[in-house]
């Protein structure tokens, strides 16, 4: 009997998570790694390896209501969401 060994890559992600992850870059504008590193804590979640009874992560969302006057291409939205 031959023993199968499996390693697993962090890398690749359910398609639910991919799917998050898209709708989340749709919405969120100049987020990149924090759009990845909330994919990552979906993915977690979605694995079933969080921990019972604690939150999946602290986050902090900042974003400025300030007009965007030195955006490329003359973009003046209010903040990094589309809507």
């Amino acid at each position: 009997m031959s023993a199968i060994q499996m390693i697993l890559d962090p890398t690749l992600h359910s398609p639910e998570v991919q799917d998050f992850e898209a709708a989340l870059r749709r919405r969120v504008v100049g987020q990149d790694r924090a759009v990845r590193r909330l994919a990552r804590v979906f993915q977690v979640y979605q694995a079933g390896l969080s921990a019972p009874g604690r939150p999946l992560a602290n986050l902090l969302l900042l974003w400025t209501d300030r007009l965007r006057e030195d955006a490329p291409g003359g973009d003046r939205r209010r903040s990094p969401l589309r809507r």
